[in-house]
């Protein structure tokens, strides 16, 4: 059985999502890292993260990377190639318009495309789904009766697509694409806000 935990990162009000299974309760895997506290060093001892899987690369989705990888250095980091490219420049990752420019370099990358599948557990798959709009990197997760979409849908939100790269029109495409291949109670795991079911937000 899977289970999803959201945790919000109170300066950037962003989520960060761990993701463990019965199956193999020792590891775990991330959606998104903007944040890092003292709940990372306790799993140090008793969950060994996996991997990232990052939605986009704005900064404060990214914010933790340097921290939970020196914690865990056999995580790998999951993301498109344009999320990479993100990743080193601060314009691109936003972080250069506040005050803390980061960039991030690391090898252990995988970059992924539409219909990608990563196994987290055994015979459990985590799907990936371009999503650009918000971000032309923008990537979300289906896993199960979940859903991970970054700031690609935030439900009760306008998506923003105003920031570099974004593009109004792929946003049209993207809500359809996601409304398409969710249920009514797939569970809504955004970048920001609580998590909810389809059935209770109006994509129109």
């Amino acid at each position: 059985m899977l289970s999803v935990k959201q945790f919000v990162n109170s300066t950037f009000n962003s989520n960060t999502y761990l993701i463990k299974s019965e199956i193999n309760p020792r590891s775990g895997w991330l959606v998104d890292v903007g944040i890092f506290s003292d709940w990372f060093e306790g799993l140090h001892s008793h969950c060994e993260i996996e991997g990232i899987f990052l939605t986009h690369a704005h900064y404060d989705h990214i914010y933790a990377i340097h921290e939970v990888i020196s914690l865990f250095p056999k995580c790998k980091i999951y993301c498109s190639e344009f999320t990479r490219t993100s990743l080193i420049d601060p314009k691109l990752n936003l972080s250069f318009y506040h005050e803390e420019p980061l960039s991030y370099s690391f090898d252990d990358i995988e970059l992924l495309k539409e219909g990608d599948r990563i196994e987290l557990f055994n015979g459990i798959e985590l799907m990936t789904i371009e999503t650009p709009g918000h971000n032309k990197g923008s990537l979300s997760f289906l896993l199960e009766q979940y859903i991970f979409t970054g700031d690609s849908l935030v439900p009760g939100h306008k998506v923003v697509t105003k920031l570099k790269s974004g593009n109004i029109d792929e946003n049209t495409i993207t809500l359809s694409k996601l409304n398409n291949v969710m249920k009514p109670d797939t569970l809504i795991c955004s970048g920001h806000g609580p998590m909810v079911e389809r059935q209770f937000i109006n994509l129109e």
